[in-house]
């Protein structure tokens, strides 16, 4: 089976997608499927360095990078075209079997889609979160308008729709829309434990080892909403101790507006802004956090949330991460509505309490070892695959629908 991944882009500042389908490509290969991925250099406001147009290995993936076309308007930048990916996908899309297409309303997806309807090739889109009700809610006109004009068709003639969350798989039921969703949700690497992260902290940022540490670890946007986390723990800061990490980076500008937040809260001291991490720099991150906090609008799978739960971290998120029910229903974190109070009591409880940080973080573990496994992953996408070839359809993986 030799399966084609579409994506705008894999580059960091892309956040969460973009890792999910570079170790979603890397799960399927171990399970014997020939994937790949066909994507643009695009990384924000400037490329990546890497070779175009020829298979490569990047990250541990084989990738194919195209040119993005470059402007100076932002909306079209944001597009991400590329006639260059055009060119080749035309030509060259008969040699797979499949395609997944990562994520719409980018140039990349909606052109693949097209291309793989009028060649009548078999294609399955991820939506990453795109039904979620906030991210619908914005700029909700062009949207409808675009569905309307192009991704409608996309996703009604596909013929699956690739899920993370059962959540997910009812929002696109709910949005209308006509192809059979499937769930297999995404993975998570266990990093080998480091020695004595606590310490390797204070000596690298200046924490103290015993103050407890709470860490926001995403790309830093709006819909993230770290300025409510910085908010909160304002109220916090004469009560308890506590170090904020962030790890994540974002637009400059909205950097620096949270950067001035901190300065204006007098958070200055209790609060380090450690930019984009990756490798053994996120997992000291994560192994030293004592709590987990995400006060998300919105997050179909949340993959730092799994690997937090992962190195025993206590989470506290909102109903707004789709995979709250699973968090809940395991007793690895509290989940809390978007506001300040009950946030401010949450995280003043789990700061006053390491034997309740413990317990969760054990619990969290147990769940994302037994559910979220790439082992387990690719085995089950790889199922998938195979039965959308055979034209069994996929509802065997959507047990809930």
């Amino acid at each position: 089976m030799k399966v084609l991944h579409v994506i705008p882009s894999v580059g960091p500042v892309r956040g969460g997608t973009s890792v999910a389908a570079l170790e979603l490509v890397q799960a399927l290969r171990s399970q014997n499927v020939d994937a790949e991925i066909a994507t643009t250099n695009d990384n924000g406001d400037r490329c990546l360095d890497v070779p175009l147009h020829q298979l490569t290995d990047y990250k541990g993936t084989p990738v194919r990078f195209f040119q993005k076309h470059l402007s100076s308007v932002n909306a079209i930048s944001e597009f991400i075209f590329s006639w260059e990916f055009s060119k080749w996908l035309w030509n060259n899309i008969d040699t797979y079997d499949l395609v997944e297409i990562h994520s719409f309303f980018s140039y990349v997806c909606t052109f693949t889609g097209l291309i793989s309807r009028h060649k009548n090739k078999p294609y399955i889109i991820n939506p990453h979160g795109h039904f979620l009700p906030w991210v619908i809610s914005q700029k909700a006109l062009k949207k409808k308008i675009y569905m309307i004009l192009a991704e409608g068709k996309n996703l009604n003639r596909a013929n699956a729709i690739h899920c993370s969350t059962h959540q997910e798989a009812l929002d696109v039921k709910h949005y209308g829309i006509r192809a059979s969703p499937f769930v297999v949700p995404y993975g998570v690497d266990l990093s080998p434990n480091l020695p004595s992260p606590k310490d390797c902290l204070q000596e690298k940022y200046g924490v103290p080892v015993t103050t407890p540490v709470i860490l926001f670890l995403s790309r830093l946007h709006p819909k993230k909403r770290l300025d409510f986390l910085l908010n909160v723990l304002e109220s916090l800061k004469d009560k308890t101790p506590f170090h904020l990490m962030v790890g994540g980076s974002g637009d400059q500008d909205y950097e620096h507006t949270l950067i001035n937040q901190v300065s204006r809260l007098g958070l200055g001291d209790r609060v380090t802004f450690a930019g984009f991490v990756g490798g053994v720099a996120k997992d000291l991150l994560l192994q030293s956090a004592d709590i987990f906090a995400l006060p998300t609008y919105g997050e179909n799978f949340g993959i730092s949330t799994v690997e937090a739960m992962a190195a025993k971290v206590a989470v506290v998120t909102t109903p707004a991460l789709q995979l709250a029910p699973e968090i809940e229903e395991a007793g690895a974190g509290i989940i809390v509505p978007g506001e300040r109070q009950p946030w401010i009591n949450a995280l003043e409880t789990l700061l006053r309490s390491p034997e309740q940080r413990r317990t969760m973080g054990q619990r969290g573990e147990r769940l994302a070892r037994s559910q979220y496994d790439w082992n387990v992953v690719g085995r089950q996408l790889a199922d998938v695959y195979q039965a959308v070839l055979d034209g069994q359809g996929c509802e065997v993986k959507s047990p809930v629908l």
